[in-house]
């Protein structure tokens, strides 16, 4: 496992009483060894020796990438080397030297190890004497900075080598920190992190019962992460180390929303002048990792993205004993916009793709167990978008359980809003999720309606969100040919139109509604041009002073002109009583604008301008 070969023969004495081995030439782990002496004689122990090409990363026997130089493009990434010598004896107590300095490299962070730390200069020195250690250790770097740091303890010989666990020792660290980048790689791929630091500790007490005290400022600090558009921006740290304690005075963090949300109705209630503040305060045992954190948010923005923007208020904490976390929080959303249309499932491999990973040793079950507890209230500035819907929730939600296990109580509803299906743009009458178990599958109690017809028809969805039941809707009752037929043509069957272009338009609708699809391409078009319809009609060449259309089919125009013309329409829905309409014949010449104003379900006034100008009060009613 060492992976060890000799440079050369290496002469090795066995006496009574004495054992010597070397000068000896080796490698071991990429590790080239020199001059190396073991011996024992008259009860005394001695080694000396050199070392090069040492990569720490390399250490863990299942690291084989940290022993080879990266590259990306052009870039090399070679792993931090080192280099030192030792020479110590051990007899009744242990005394000698340890040096040891770096001589190229780095260390690195994210996806195959690409984003260095920015070390320039590392180095050691250790002195013991009668098992009395001192020494000291530095790093530097550009933009790592400054970091010294000095050490007196003490080793236990009587059973092996290793630091005196009930003697005195102290550790002076003192570090200064310009630029903390190198801190988000560390951290996670998708992680920034920006800022300065100081920190200047004594740590002290014994090994067995260590304590720490000291300050550690930061300014300018900046967390993003990338992936998810969350910011914290303008972050100062003001912490103290007390006895082992670390006293958090303030964490405070400050930022404007930088980014608008695609729907501007979200961000009605927001300041974009004045910003938002995070404060937080803590004290933890770092001994015991016991203690607490509180935290209060006013009008922070969270999320940062146009597609996925929110802006939330409230306050929580965290509280830490040994193996255990308890979060809690009450928020209430100031402003919030998701568009999920964009968001895409997870990623998996083709079934034909078999992986198969080597046996890791079992590990004792030391994770922290956490459980939440948290409140949300949605405010009154929360929309959303995608898969058809857009509309704005309101509600609130009581979250509790382990994360991959929470469960949720309340409801959240709909007020408003559209659901783009089956070529229509419905109008969501009642739209309630029901959570009462598991966070992920609420019961669902949705009903959208076309609205501008004579009846009510649309689509209901019942059951829950990992099994929905979708159904066709009418009022009064009718069969589902009926009630696609109104739902997507807008009048009965057998009513007078292309009977082809209906087959076709009622097939399409059908198979979305049976597949529990929606046309997301002509969806995602109409959306992207501010518009809620565009279709084709059937019509006449000339402008009627009544409806071109009615249930009982095609009326003869005023001017008793019959020549048949399909007209393109494109429509947009203002309010829910007013729809404007442009009309443009496909063969002639004929343009007309209507504005229909929606007086009550039978009752609607329509003004047209264009080729003809009309004004009519148009009374519906439907039978069979």
């Amino acid at each position: 496992p060492l992976e060890l070969r000799l440079s050369e023969p290496t002469r090795v004495v066995i006496e009574p009483g004495s054992f010597m081995f070397g000068p000896a030439r080796f490698d071991a782990r990429g590790t080239q060894f020199s001059a190396v002496e073991v011996q024992l004689r008259d009860g005394k122990w001695r080694t000396s020796g050199t070392f090069d090409g040492l990569k720490p990363q390399a250490l863990d026997a299942r690291s084989t990438a940290a022993r080879r130089v990266v590259r990306t493009g052009s870039r090399e990434r070679p792993p931090l080397t080192l280099r030192g010598r030792w020479e110590l004896e051990l007899a009744e107590a242990l005394s000698g030297v340890v040096i040891v300095e770096c001589t190229g490299g780095d260390i690195y962070g994210g996806i195959d190890a690409l984003n260095p730390v920015g070390i320039s200069d590392l180095g050691a020195a250790i002195s013991v004497l009668n098992n009395r250690v001192t020494g000291t250790a530095y790093v530097r770097g550009k933009a790592l900075g400054r970091l010294d740091a000095t050490i007196d303890a003490y080793v236990d010989t009587s059973g092996g080598v290793q630091i005196a666990r009930t003697r005195p020792f102290r550790i002076d660290i003192d570090a200064v920190l310009p630029d903390l980048s190198w801190m988000g790689p560390l951290i996670g791929d998708s992680v920034q992190v920006e800022g300065s630091g100081s920190i200047k500790t004594v740590i002290s007490g014994t090994p067995a019962e260590p304590t720490a005290s000291g300050p550690i400022r930061a300014t300018g600090l900046r967390i993003a992460y990338v992936e998810q558009g969350l910011r914290l921006e303008d972050g100062t740290l003001d912490a103290n180390l007390e006895d082992g304690v670390l006293v958090v005075n303030e964490i405070v963090f400050t930022g404007r929303p930088r980014v608008a949300p695609d729907d501007k109705r979200a961000a009605e209630d927001v300041s974009f002048d004045s910003p938002g503040r995070l404060r937080a305060q803590a004290r933890i045992a770092l001994r015991t990792l016991t203690g607490s954190v509180g935290i209060r948010a006013d009008r922070l923005p969270v999320l940062q993205r146009r597609d996925r923007w929110m802006v939330v208020s409230g306050e929580g904490g965290i509280t830490l004993a040994p193996a255990h976390a308890d979060m809690y929080a009450k928020l209430r959303v100031d402003g919030a916009y998701i568009d999920f249309s964009r968001l895409r499932g997870a990623r998996s491999l083709p079934n034909d793709v078999v992986i198969v990973r080597a046996e890791q040793p079992a590990k004792a079950d030391t994770a922290v167990e956490v459980t939440m507890n948290i409140r949300g209230d949605l405010g009154s500035r929360f929309y959303i978008r995608g898969a058809g819907l857009e509309a704005r929730l309101d509600g609130a939600l009581d979250i509790e359980g382990r994360p991959g296990q929470l469960l949720a109580e309340g409801n959240v509803r709909t007020r408003g809003g559209t659901y783009q299906g089956y070529g229509q743009r419905l109008q969501i009458q009642r739209g309630i999720l029901t959570f009462q178990g598991p966070i992920e599958n609420p019961a669902l109690n949705v009903l959208a309606v076309r609205t501008g017809l004579p009846v009510d028809v649309g689509v209901s969805i019942a059951g829950t969100a990992a099994r929905p039941i979708v159904r066709l809707y009418s009022d009064p009752s009718m069969t589902d040919v009926e009630k696609l037929n109104w739902l997507v043509l807008g009048r009965p069957p057998g009513a007078a139109g292309d009977g082809g272009q209906e087959r076709a338009l009622l097939s399409a609708a059908a198979t979305a509604l049976f597949a529990g699809q929606v046309d997301s391409s002509s969806a995602t078009l109409m959306q992207s041009l501010g518009i809620d319809e565009i279709s084709l009609r059937p019509g006449q060449d000339s402008a009627s002073i009544l409806p071109r259309e009615t249930v009982a089919g095609t009326l003869r125009s005023a001017t008793g002109t019959t020549a048949a013309s399909d007209f393109v329409a494109i429509g947009k829905r203002l309010s829910d009583d007013l729809y404007l309409t442009f009309e443009q014949a496909i063969t002639g010449a004929s343009t007309y604008v209507a504005l229909n104003y929606q007086i009550s379900r039978r009752l609607s006034l329509i003004g047209r301008a264009g080729t003809t100008t009309a004004l009519d009060l148009v009374y519906s009613i439907a039978f069979d």
